[in-house]
Protein backbone atom coordinates (compact mmCIF):
# COMPACT_ATOMS: atom_id res chain seq x y z
CA UNK A 1 0.00 0.00 0.00
CA UNK A 2 3.08 2.65 0.63
CA UNK A 3 4.60 1.37 -2.10
CA UNK A 4 1.75 1.97 -4.55
CA UNK A 5 1.33 5.65 -2.65
CA UNK A 6 4.88 6.58 -2.92
CA UNK A 7 4.87 5.41 -6.79
CA UNK A 8 1.62 7.82 -6.96
CA UNK A 9 3.63 10.60 -5.56
CA UNK A 10 5.89 10.36 -7.85
CA UNK A 11 3.92 10.26 -10.89
CA UNK A 12 2.18 13.27 -9.70
CA UNK A 13 5.41 14.83 -9.04
CA UNK A 14 6.48 14.05 -12.69
CA UNK A 15 3.81 15.48 -14.34
CA UNK A 16 4.09 18.57 -12.93
CA UNK A 17 7.35 18.78 -13.59
CA UNK A 18 6.64 17.80 -17.16
CA UNK A 19 3.63 20.71 -16.94
CA UNK A 20 5.92 22.86 -16.20
CA UNK A 21 8.48 22.82 -19.07
CA UNK A 22 5.62 22.63 -21.47
CA UNK A 23 5.96 26.09 -23.39
CA UNK A 24 3.34 28.33 -23.25
CA UNK A 25 2.50 27.43 -19.31
CA UNK A 26 2.48 31.63 -18.14
CA UNK A 27 0.67 30.08 -14.67
CA UNK A 28 2.93 27.99 -13.59
CA UNK A 29 4.67 28.89 -9.99
CA UNK A 30 7.92 27.37 -10.11
CA UNK A 31 9.27 26.50 -6.21
CA UNK A 32 12.08 24.67 -6.91
CA UNK A 33 15.31 27.04 -8.41
CA UNK A 34 16.72 24.14 -9.37
CA UNK A 35 14.03 22.98 -11.70
CA UNK A 36 13.83 26.44 -12.93
CA UNK A 37 17.00 26.93 -13.86
CA UNK A 38 16.33 24.38 -16.61
CA UNK A 39 13.51 26.40 -18.45
CA UNK A 40 14.91 30.38 -17.86
CA UNK A 41 12.87 31.52 -20.83
CA UNK A 42 9.48 29.65 -19.43
CA UNK A 43 9.91 30.70 -16.22
CA UNK A 44 7.18 33.75 -15.04
CA UNK A 45 6.75 33.43 -11.54
CA UNK A 46 9.05 32.17 -8.82
CA UNK A 47 7.96 31.78 -4.87
CA UNK A 48 11.55 31.80 -2.97
CA UNK A 49 9.44 32.52 0.12
CA UNK A 50 11.07 31.07 3.80
CA UNK A 51 13.94 29.88 2.05
CA UNK A 52 16.45 31.53 4.45
CA UNK A 53 18.19 32.90 1.47
CA UNK A 54 20.79 35.77 2.56
CA UNK A 55 21.29 37.22 -1.18
CA UNK A 56 19.29 36.51 -4.05
CA UNK A 57 20.91 33.82 -6.14
CA UNK A 58 22.39 34.86 -9.25
CA UNK A 59 20.62 32.42 -11.74
CA UNK A 60 17.51 34.75 -11.05
CA UNK A 61 19.06 37.35 -12.87
CA UNK A 62 18.86 34.96 -15.86
CA UNK A 63 15.31 34.89 -15.72
CA UNK A 64 14.29 37.28 -18.50
CA UNK A 65 10.13 37.13 -19.01
CA UNK A 66 9.98 36.67 -14.68
CA UNK A 67 6.40 38.36 -13.86
CA UNK A 68 5.99 37.52 -10.57
CA UNK A 69 8.81 36.93 -7.93
CA UNK A 70 8.37 36.52 -4.04
CA UNK A 71 11.32 36.23 -1.90
CA UNK A 72 9.41 36.89 1.27
CA UNK A 73 10.09 35.64 4.62
CA UNK A 74 13.84 35.33 4.33
CA UNK A 75 17.27 37.05 5.49
CA UNK A 76 18.01 38.84 2.15
CA UNK A 77 19.56 42.24 3.64
CA UNK A 78 21.29 44.07 0.02
CA UNK A 79 20.07 44.17 -3.57
CA UNK A 80 22.49 43.19 -5.73
CA UNK A 81 22.22 46.33 -9.18
CA UNK A 82 21.44 43.08 -11.35
CA UNK A 83 18.05 43.63 -10.16
CA UNK A 84 17.45 45.82 -13.18
CA UNK A 85 18.20 42.59 -15.23
CA UNK A 86 14.52 41.69 -14.43
CA UNK A 87 12.94 43.90 -16.76
CA UNK A 88 9.82 42.49 -16.97
CA UNK A 89 8.71 42.27 -13.41
CA UNK A 90 5.33 43.43 -12.45
CA UNK A 91 5.01 41.86 -9.01
CA UNK A 92 7.73 41.42 -6.23
CA UNK A 93 7.48 40.85 -2.53
CA UNK A 94 10.64 41.04 -0.41
CA UNK A 95 9.01 42.04 2.63
CA UNK A 96 10.22 40.11 6.14
CA UNK A 97 13.80 40.62 5.26
CA UNK A 98 16.75 42.42 6.47
CA UNK A 99 16.96 45.30 3.87
CA UNK A 100 18.11 48.47 4.48
CA UNK A 101 18.27 50.47 0.96
CA UNK A 102 17.90 49.55 -2.04
CA UNK A 103 20.46 50.38 -4.95
CA UNK A 104 20.20 52.92 -7.71
CA UNK A 105 19.04 50.73 -10.44
CA UNK A 106 16.03 49.22 -8.30
CA UNK A 107 14.11 51.76 -10.40
CA UNK A 108 14.50 50.64 -13.67
CA UNK A 109 11.56 47.99 -13.22
CA UNK A 110 9.37 50.03 -14.70
CA UNK A 111 6.83 47.67 -15.06
CA UNK A 112 6.55 46.68 -11.62
CA UNK A 113 2.59 47.07 -10.00
CA UNK A 114 3.10 45.74 -6.82
CA UNK A 115 5.61 45.92 -4.85
CA UNK A 116 6.20 45.16 -1.28
CA UNK A 117 8.91 46.00 1.08
CA UNK A 118 7.41 45.82 4.41
CA UNK A 119 9.03 44.75 7.45
CA UNK A 120 12.54 45.46 6.50
CA UNK A 121 14.30 47.99 8.17
CA UNK A 122 14.83 50.74 4.48
CA UNK A 123 16.08 53.52 6.22
CA UNK A 124 15.80 55.79 2.53
CA UNK A 125 14.55 55.16 -0.90
CA UNK A 126 16.66 56.14 -4.04
CA UNK A 127 15.96 59.68 -5.40
CA UNK A 128 14.95 58.06 -8.44
CA UNK A 129 12.34 55.57 -6.78
CA UNK A 130 10.07 57.89 -9.05
CA UNK A 131 10.70 56.30 -11.85
CA UNK A 132 8.33 53.29 -10.99
CA UNK A 133 5.44 54.71 -12.27
CA UNK A 134 3.90 51.63 -12.83
CA UNK A 135 3.32 51.33 -9.05
CA UNK A 136 -0.43 50.78 -8.49
CA UNK A 137 -0.04 48.86 -4.94
CA UNK A 138 3.06 49.83 -2.47
CA UNK A 139 3.61 48.64 0.81
CA UNK A 140 6.72 50.14 3.04
CA UNK A 141 4.72 49.39 6.44
CA UNK A 142 7.28 48.93 9.58
CA UNK A 143 10.53 50.27 7.82
CA UNK A 144 12.98 53.46 9.46
CA UNK A 145 12.13 55.66 6.71
CA UNK A 146 11.36 59.37 7.90
CA UNK A 147 10.88 60.78 4.62
CA UNK A 148 10.52 60.13 0.60
CA UNK A 149 12.48 61.19 -1.85
CA UNK A 150 11.25 64.04 -3.79
CA UNK A 151 11.01 62.10 -7.11
CA UNK A 152 8.01 60.23 -4.73
CA UNK A 153 5.50 62.70 -6.14
CA UNK A 154 5.71 61.44 -9.71
CA UNK A 155 3.86 58.34 -8.95
CA UNK A 156 0.96 59.80 -8.31
CA UNK A 157 -1.05 58.89 -11.62
CA UNK A 158 -1.16 55.00 -11.03
CA UNK A 159 -0.88 54.33 -7.43
CA UNK A 160 -3.85 53.14 -5.66
CA UNK A 161 -2.90 52.25 -2.66
CA UNK A 162 0.14 53.17 -0.13
CA UNK A 163 1.47 51.73 3.55
CA UNK A 164 2.97 53.91 5.48
CA UNK A 165 1.64 52.47 8.76
CA UNK A 166 4.61 52.33 11.28
CA UNK A 167 6.70 54.81 10.18
CA UNK A 168 6.85 58.31 11.40
CA UNK A 169 5.97 61.63 9.53
CA UNK A 170 5.36 64.71 10.58
CA UNK A 171 2.08 66.80 10.47
CA UNK A 172 3.57 68.46 7.62
CA UNK A 173 4.54 65.58 5.56
CA UNK A 174 1.38 64.03 6.11
CA UNK A 175 -0.63 66.37 4.64
CA UNK A 176 1.99 66.84 1.45
CA UNK A 177 0.81 63.59 0.66
CA UNK A 178 -2.07 63.62 1.30
CA UNK A 179 -2.01 66.71 -1.30
CA UNK A 180 0.12 65.10 -3.81
CA UNK A 181 -1.71 62.01 -3.56
CA UNK A 182 -5.71 62.69 -4.05
CA UNK A 183 -7.03 59.81 -5.24
CA UNK A 184 -4.47 57.43 -3.56
CA UNK A 185 -6.02 55.16 -0.42
CA UNK A 186 -2.69 55.80 2.17
CA UNK A 187 -2.21 54.28 5.24
CA UNK A 188 -0.70 56.62 7.94
CA UNK A 189 -0.04 55.55 11.23
CA UNK A 190 -2.56 54.75 13.37
CA UNK A 191 -4.45 56.16 11.45
CA UNK A 192 -6.15 55.43 7.56
CA UNK A 193 -6.96 58.01 4.86
CA UNK A 194 -9.47 56.30 3.14
CA UNK A 195 -10.46 58.60 -0.10
CA UNK A 196 -11.09 56.84 -3.05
Amino acid sequence: MQKTIFISSLLILFANVLQAQKPGDYDYIYTDLTLATENPSWVFHLDLSRQRLDEIPNSIYTFKWLRTLDLSKNKISQLAPDIAALSSLEELDLSHNNLSLLPYQFSSLSKLEILDLSKNSIKQLPANFGKLQSLVNLNLWANELESLPESFSQLKHNLIELNLKSMVFDDESITKLKNEFPNTKIYFPNRCDCRP
